[in-house]
């Protein structure tokens, strides 16, 4: 197979393929994945050997724009259209050793990296040529500690999930989770992680059946509520029936195109049992690795979360997200990274500024009230300034001396960084 193009060295080029496996998973996919966790970027490494010199050489990419909700023959499609014999846009094959180009260049072996964040796991994809065409792909699951393991070639997304205890696509997985049990005899239920089930009533035109399957559903959640508490069941015709304000390119009807006229005309139920404190928890995963916390602030029947950075505390109704969330064909990590980043990210800004301003303005006194306003008040107490600290701080950068001279000017008109210091009270 991919060995035929090196008849005289094959053993070469298989130590090269093992050693390109070896250092893409330790020394590129498991840095990034302890540094940046579940928001770790799709990364790929091409390994291409040159027939002049004989050596190899190698670059890294960054697939920034990849869907994150590709199914696996989707993904397949496109790194084949990435890293085929077209190779879409990258730059020209060229030996970083004698800068040959051209066809003295080819391929040997790519890898390419996605990070599972609902289990912490890492697909990783070998790609393997032969006459510059990818011949064919393997797959290995690499766990935390770096760990890795060849599995077989999922048949579909439900398989995905069994060799990867997460989903590659939740919307891929729901419509394979919908064909294979839609004639099944009973109430089918998948967990993708944890506190979040996938549950089908199958296809049935006759009302008093559809009603038989539900006989044994509340002992059912309550054997689970032992678990967690899993205090939301919710079904996709309830964004009709309910009015739960879901886009249209968001609903089912775009994503399950197949089945969404029997959902809407409830002949096939599918539904989701979830529990909103799991929820709160990869929200507060998600939001830690940027400096901020967050908490559930809320009753059985509401879902309010407080974000806490510093001396900042930001109150949310999270309600609406998490259903849309759901509702959308979405995990919880998925959900978060989309609906959340900008807050996560302004709340954080918020609670860096009052330090560096308190450490800039020694002469002043700088204060969070009620953990929003921010207030600048003078040696005697006079407020110098007031406003919305979040508001401030999403105008302005003060990670440099520019922009921290720009927000001293907007906060303080007339005041300079040096008339500040100035200001300080004489030290012991």
């Amino acid at each position: 197979m991919g060995l035929l193009q090196f008849p005289n060295e094959p053993r070469k080029f298989r130590q090269l393929r093992e050693w390109a496996r070896t250092q893409f998973q330790q020394e590129i996919r498991l840095p990034a994945l302890q540094r940046l966790g579940g928001e770790a970027t799709d990364l790929g490494i091409l390994i291409m050997a040159c027939s002049h010199c004989g050596l190899p050489t190698s670059t890294l990419h960054v697939f920034s724009d990849l869907p994150l909700d590709l199914s696996r023959v989707e993904l397949e499609t496109s790194l084949r259209r990435l890293w085929g014999t077209e190779r879409c846009g990258w730059k020209d094959a060229y030996c970083a050793n004698c800068h040959s180009t051209g066809p003295r260049v080819y391929p040997v072996v790519a890898h390419f990296g996605r990070v599972l964040p609902e289990s912490g796991r890492d697909l990783q994809i070998e790609v393997l040529f032969g006459d510059s065409r990818i011949l064919r792909m393997e797959y290995h699951r690499m766990e935390p500690d770096g760990t890795s393991t060849p599995v077989g070639t999922p048949s579909d997304e439900l398989a995905f999930l069994d060799s990867f205890q997460a989903p590659l696509s939740m919307r891929g997985l729901w419509a394979d989770f919908l064909g294979r049990h839609l004639s099944a005899d009973q109430l089918v239920t998948r967990q993708v992680q944890p506190g979040y089930i996938l549950g089908l009533r199958p296809f049935t035109e006759d009302e008093r059946e559809a009603m038989a399957f539900y006989a044994g559903f509340e002992r059912w959640i309550e054997r689970r509520r032992r678990e967690l508490p899993f205090d939301t069941v919710t079904f996709f015709r309830d964004r009709e029936e309910d009015g739960i304000p879901i886009p249209d390119e968001e609903s089912y009807h775009t994503w399950l195109p197949a089945f969404a006229p029997d959902i809407q005309d409830a002949l096939v139920d599918p539904f989701i049992v979830a529990d909103s404190d799991s929820f709160i928890r990869v929200l507060d995963e998600v939001a830690a690795r940027r400096g901020v916390r967050v908490a559930r602030a809320s009753g059985e029947d509401t879902l309010f979360a407080r974000f806490t950075a510093g001396e900042v505390e930001v109150r949310l109704n999270v309600g609406p997200r998490y259903f849309r969330i759901l509702h959308s064909g979405q995990t919880f990590h998925r959900g978060v990274i989309t609906h959340f980043a900008k807050e996560i990210l302004a709340i954080k800004a918020a609670g860096d500024l009052a330090p560096v301003l308190r450490a800039r303005l020694p002469g002043l006194r700088v204060r969070v009230r009620e953990g929003k306003i921010l207030e600048i008040l003078d040696a005697h107490d006079r407020r110098l300034f007031c406003d919305d600290v979040i508001r401030v701080a999403t105008s302005h950068t003060v990670q440099n001396e520019a922009g921290l001279e720009e927000v001293v000017r907007r906060i303080l008109p007339g005041t300079n960084l040096e008339a500040a210091r100035l200001a300080a009270p004489p030290r012991d």
